[in-house]
């Protein structure tokens, strides 16, 4: 690969987009970042010392100067979208940064960069729900029409897939109690109104209930049960405020199905009845 021929573009034009068909590439540096979508296939990665597979719908970032070279899987071709970018393509500002991170610190991306491990730009990720996907293909198509404003919304998206990268980047740097106190809260966010598990949820992450149950309760200050009726309480005040509902429809929408269970709880948490709640909130200029 003519390397140098690109590095002659790039100074033109700041940014260059194409889909290439791989088998075997040897080591190497350049001095512009490589953002790296694979479309199909599989090959072994190396990004300086480390090394990892790729398959469809991973993708990674090359910081400038970074070595790395692919080698195929049993001589298999894998096809990759590459958006080959200067970072004074996304701010004039930018020109002499030479990895994500002096791009995070720089830039006015508001995302805070001690969160963020070098390693990120390390390793791959995979693109879960397809949004990495069609958008650097959006990408790929703009840069080839090169309608009138292509290179705005390259500029625009190129920030977006950086933003999507970082993700993985917050949740590199949690600790394991943050990562386990995260995963168990967003699961009751999406499930409090029904039967939660705490034991499911450790079997899901492959943990024993004791070790999930104490690194909950040491991270949130609260047991996992006490936490869960919190954020059923707090729904059940919403619903109390907001609708006309019946305590008994307020109860089964919370995840209770003995209204009086529910009535019992509620004056136990808030320490009043939900009718005198709501009357207290209707009342209330």
């Amino acid at each position: 690969m003519n390397f140098s021929a690109y590095e002659e573009l790039l100074t033109r034009d700041a940014v260059f987009l194409s889909e290439f068909v791989h088998r075997d590439v040897p080591s190497h540096t350049h001095h512009f970042f490589e953002f790296a979508y694979v479309v199909q296939g599989r090959a072994e990665h190396t990004i300086n010392d480390r090394t990892f597979i790729l398959s469809e719908g991973d993708y990674f970032l090359i910081n400038r100067n970074d070595a790395h070279g692919y080698r195929s899987i049993a001589g298999e071709e894998f096809h990759i979208i590459n958006c080959l970018f200067l970072p004074h393509f996304i701010d004039r500002t930018l020109e002499s940064a030479a990895s994500l991170r002096e791009i995070l610190e720089d830039y006015w991306l508001r995302l805070d960069a001690w969160k963020f491990s070098d390693g990120v730009t390390l390793q791959s990720y995979h693109d879960q729900d397809g949004f990495v996907g069609t958008l650097i293909r959006k990408m790929y198509a703009e840069y080839r029409e090169k309608r009138p404003g292509y290179e705005e919304i390259l500029r625009s998206c190129l920030v977006s897939l950086l933003v999507c990268l970082l993700r993985n980047g917050v949740e590199d740097s949690e600790t394991d109690g943050e990562r386990i106190s995260r995963k168990i809260k967003e699961y009751t966010a999406r499930h409090y109104m029904e039967s939660v598990s705490l034991s499911a949820l450790s079997r899901e992450m492959n943990l024993s209930l004791t070790y999930v149950s104490l690194t909950f309760k040491k991270e949130n200050q609260m047991s996992f049960q006490d936490y869960l009726i919190k954020v059923r309480m707090e729904k059940a005040c919403q619903l109390l405020r907001g609708t006309e509902k019946s305590i008994a429809e307020i109860s089964e929408l919370v995840g209770y199905s003995d209204p009086a269970f529910f009535y019992r709880s509620f004056r136990k948490f808030l320490g009043q009845t939900p009718t005198q709640y709501r009357r207290r909130e209707v009342e209330t200029p």
